[in-house]
């Protein structure tokens, strides 16, 4: 399988038509087809259907169009990297998931390119289940984090930037906006909004396993991330539980506390593989903590 033979065929796949195909990747047609008739050859799948007005993609087409999309897009990003790695020098490459730490990052950018001026900074979102991965693939050099996302890896580092404590998140206005604190009793029929699995971090795992089983008459809705979450709670589409430093500052909710407490949360921090240091990594991990405070 080589990589021209895939590049043929996410063409046909994309475009639906194999003259437009060979023109988008300068090769005649023949050839897109030779690279297509190998690869299902090699596969031993039929990936495309084809007669004399249409194409149209398997059922295996398509689920192998959908994985190596992916991979190009990863690669794209590669080359994206290499070229902007070549024209400053140096990449610091950061990750981090949800909107957390998004209203320091600014401050924190500001005063790194100050010490490092020839130094880019790239910016991946990483999710959670994948946070321990992607410092020990390189995929990233340091990464934004809570301590539970990471897997016990002796090799991977890690620093407390900001500890908090759990909110209940309620339209501004709404009836427990006034409460000194929430307890489960006062969910009662509330539509609660959660993370979905693949973008809950462990320690909010654990709250809504908590949410569910004591709030027996709410109705439970999910949704992406923070960034979504955030906009339904304004808009009184349902109430949220997440840390009181997630989404600081968002318009139109309020955050009351929650009576719910658990040593292992709520902490955010900075985490980066051991075996791979460097000053601008030092750096930027000091400069992040003295904007935390």
């Amino acid at each position: 399988m080589t990589l021209q033979q895939l590049r043929c065929f996410a063409a046909v796949a994309k475009t639906r038509n194999y003259a437009q195909a060979a023109q988008e990747l300068y090769i005649s047609q023949p050839v897109v087809t030779h690279h297509i008739q190998m690869l299902e050859a090699e596969l031993n799948v039929k990936l495309l259907e084809r007669d004399r007005k249409h194409v149209a993609l398997t059922p295996a087409g398509a689920g192998f169009f959908a994985e190596i999309s992916v991979i190009f897009d990863r690669l794209d990003e590669a080359v994206l990297h290499a070229r902007s790695s070549a024209a400053f020098g140096k990449t610091l490459s950061v990750g981090w998931h949800s909107s957390v730490q998004v209203y320091k990052l600014p401050e924190i950018y500001r005063s790194f390119h100050e010490k490092y001026p020839d130094t880019l900074i790239s910016v991946r979102d990483i999710l959670p289940t994948e946070h321990s991965s992607a410092l020990l693939n390189g995929q990233v050099d340091l990464l934004f984090t809570s301590p539970l996302s990471l897997r016990n890896i002796n090799n991977l580092r890690y620093t407390t930037l900001f500890k908090g404590w759990c909110a209940c998140i309620v339209p501004e206005g709404h009836r427990l906006s006034g409460k000194e604190l929430v307890t489960a009793g006062d969910i009662g029929k509330e539509l609660v909004i959660l993370l979905d699995t693949e973008h809950s971090p462990r320690e909010m795992d654990k709250l809504q396993q908590h949410l569910r089983s004591s709030c027996p008459e709410a109705t439970f809705c999910y949704s992406g991330s923070a960034e979504h979450t955030l906009p339904m709670v304004s808009s009184g589409m349902g109430i949220a539980f997440m840390p009181n430093f997630v989404g600081k500052g968002y318009p139109g909710v309020d955050y009351v506390p929650f009576d719910y407490v658990d040593p292992d949360s709520f902490e955010y921090g900075i985490a980066w593989d051991g075996n791979n240091m460097s000053e601008e990594l030092k750096t930027f991990i000091s400069i992040a903590k003295e904007v935390y405070g």
